[in-house]
Formats: structure tokens, sequence, C-alpha cells
């Protein structure tokens, strides 16, 4: 399908070119994918804003559910992610039951700055607090780049895992000072500190952790 093939390849004038040639905007291919979900699954955010201009429907599901803001969460394409919420862009219940883990709707609340949905999403699905997005990303590491204080001491609450890397190699606290979030920064790092298991590494040269027990001397015979 002409239409699925530019939007998929970022091809912006060919996809406005078919669309004004009378190309089906919602047309489906084997899967059930409409273009829209060809254009989200890569990212090609201005693609996506045409197809939907053009009448696209931003909800059309694939044959197991896979709405076009799945595919977007799944993508790690965070600005369309934005663009679909705004419009209205959901994520279907049979997406979810097909494959709960890879949906992400814990993802979906972080972004939206919603506290109370993610509250219900982890009271019924506690095991995706640290699941990972297309960019390795958890939701303490959506809720540290968007500056969502309250959400990420909820997090920490529920044990999110403080020192899990994305695909970036970068931790949540990393995130934090990169964006400057000073007041998130210090909050991962007071927790991270309170953890038992918590790694010692930052600590100053020479200083001995007061939890460490003292090593002693050998006692020597007298000769």
């Amino acid at each position: 399908m002409p239409l699925h093939y530019a939007a998929h390849n970022g091809h912006k004038d060919v996809a406005s070119l078919l669309i004004s040639k009378g190309a089906e905007v919602n047309g489906k291919n084997k899967v059930g994918w409409t273009s829209l979900h060809a254009a989200t699954r890569r990212g090609h955010k201005e693609i996506a804003e045409l197809l939907l201009a053009e009448g696209a429907n931003i909800n059309a599901e694939a044959n197991d559910g896979t709405t076009p803001l799945h595919l977007a969460l799944v993508g790690g394409h965070t600005e369309l992610m934005q663009v679909l919420m705004q419009r209205g862009g959901k994520i279907s219940e049979k997406a979810i039951k097909v494959d709960p883990k890879k949906v992400g709707p814990i993802h979906i609340a972080v972004e939206q700055g919603d506290l109370e949905k993610l509250k219900k999403v982890l009271s019924e699905k506690p095991e995706l607090i640290d699941i990972k997005d297309g960019r390795g990303m958890t939701a303490l590491h959506r809720a540290t780049i968007r500056g969502h204080k309250e959400i990420v001491e909820f997090l920490i609450s529920k044990n999110a895992d403080l020192n899990t890397k994305d695909s970036q190699g970068k931790t949540a606290l990393q995130h934090a000072l990169d964006k400057g979030h000073k007041e998130i920064a210090d909050l991962l790092r007071s927790s991270a500190e309170k953890k038992p298991d918590a790694k010692k590494e930052d600590s100053a040269p020479g200083v001995k952790d007061s939890n460490t027990p003292a090593t002693t001397k050998p006692e020597q015979k007298p000769q």
C-alpha cells in the first residue's frame, strides 16, 4: 500500500500527493495497520499530523488491538505521544490483554502527569513499575524528565528501581541533573542512600561508612 510505505519511510510530500490522488487514509494492511500506525511506529510526527488533518482515525485498532498511541509509546516517541494524547489518542483494552507489559499504560499515566491514574494502574498491575518503553525508560525515568516530583515520590515509595538505566545508559538521577530538576535529583540521591543495597561509590575517599564494621588487626603473639 503506497501510502503506508510513504508514512513508514517519512516521505511527507509523497504522502500528501497520494492523499490528493485519492489514497484511502484509513486503509489497513494485512495486520490491520493504517498509515497512521506506520507513521507513529517510526516517530514521523509531521506525517502523523498530516494524516490526522486528512481524517485518519486516531484510535484505529490493528488486528491485535494496537493503536497509533500504543506504537508511539513502544517506540519512545515522546513528542508524538503528546500530540496523540492531546487529540484523544488511547490504548485499547484488547492490546493490554494481548501483551500488558508491552503496552505500558503506566508510561501514559506518567506522561499525562496523572497520579491517580498511575496509582490505579499499579494497584492492578504492580509488576509494571519498572517496565521499559522503546527507549529503555521506566516510569521513573519519564517522571523525572517531565519534572513530576509527586509522581517520582510515589514511585520511590513503591520501590521503583533507582539504578536502572535506559538505552542511553542513564539513570533517573542522571536525567534529573541533565534537566536541572534539583529537587528531584536531591530526592533520588537521598532515597538511594536510605536503601540498604544502595551503592557506596559516591562516598568521599577515605571516609568509612558508619554501617560498615571497623576492621581489626590480628592480635600479635608476644615474641
